[in-house]
């Protein structure tokens, strides 16, 4: 979590108040289950990755529209929001919260890039390259809570290690939205089908 965690559990509450009117029907949560357990089963799946998608993508736009305890306002939201749901980020990101539960953040840049190097011997090439072109915006839209180490260097600092955690607008995006409503999404599922899965 950021130095403002007080400040920005403010603004998760805020933003979730703006939305939660309309968020089940964003999220799909209006819909019944199909009667069919194996469409039903894609359907929990594409509910997951609508809540992870779209819903996710509604809520940084609303985040980053309160500004009122914010230090500084991202430069260009569509673009990294292009970047944040590119395939290898989501990758990453998922990686990210996973360490989170296991209380293993931050990272550093070749565990943040390791799910999606192919070549482990490339891994600080890849690591490097990620910094350039994702971590900044990734760290603007608060998603991920980019820090940097640094060390003297002949009297200038000098970046000696780059850290990666959860954010706070990913981090009360779970707490208020994704886990209570992908929880619910489970319950339905069960409660329409759990006797097919004995």
């Amino acid at each position: 979590m950021t130095k403002h965690q007080d400040e920005w559990q403010a603004v998760g509450e805020s933003v979730y108040d703006m939305l939660s009117e309309g968020l089940d029907e964003l999220a799909w949560m209006n819909i019944p289950f199909n009667k069919n357990l194996e469409l039903a089963l894609l359907e929990l799946t594409s509910r997951e990755l609508r809540l992870n998608g779209r819903v996710f993508e509604v809520w940084l736009k609303e985040w980053h529209r309160h500004k009122v305890v914010m230090e500084t306002s991202v430069r260009n939201i569509d673009q990294n929001l292009r970047i944040c749901n590119e395939e290898k980020t989501v990758s990453m990101t998922r990686n990210l919260l996973k360490k989170a539960r296991q209380d293993q953040t931050p990272l550093n840049l070749r565990q943040v890039v390791d799910p999606v190097c192919v070549n482990p011997r490339h891994i600080s090439i890849a690591a490097n390259k990620m910094r350039k072109r994702v971590a900044e915006p990734m760290g603007e839209l608060m998603v991920w809570d980019v820090s940097c180490d640094t060390r003297d260097v002949q009297g200038k600092e000098q970046p000696r290690e780059w850290r990666i955690g959860v954010g706070p607008a990913l981090f009360w995006f779970q707490k208020f939205v994704y886990i209570p409503l992908r929880g619910r999404q489970v319950r339905a599922f069960i409660d329409k089908h759990g006797g097919e899965l004995e």
